[in-house]
């Protein structure tokens, strides 16, 4: 018996939504890694700032 690889409209609704979660899930972790990096960049930039501050005090 040969298994037909066609899916039904209600199996392609289910897919679709599946894929839209997984996208959604994606782009949120995505964008959460963004925020958290831009955190550290902040932080790396304010550092630096300050021992420029204190290298330049020291002159």
């Amino acid at each position: 018996m040969r298994q037909s690889i066609y899916v039904n409209l209600h199996q392609q609704k289910v897919i679709l939504f599946t894929l839209m979660l997984m996208g959604k899930k994606l782009l949120k972790q995505c964008s959460q890694t963004i925020r958290q990096q831009d955190t550290v960049n902040k932080k790396m930039m304010l550092t630096t700032t300050k021992k420029m501050r204190l290298m330049d005090k020291m002159k």
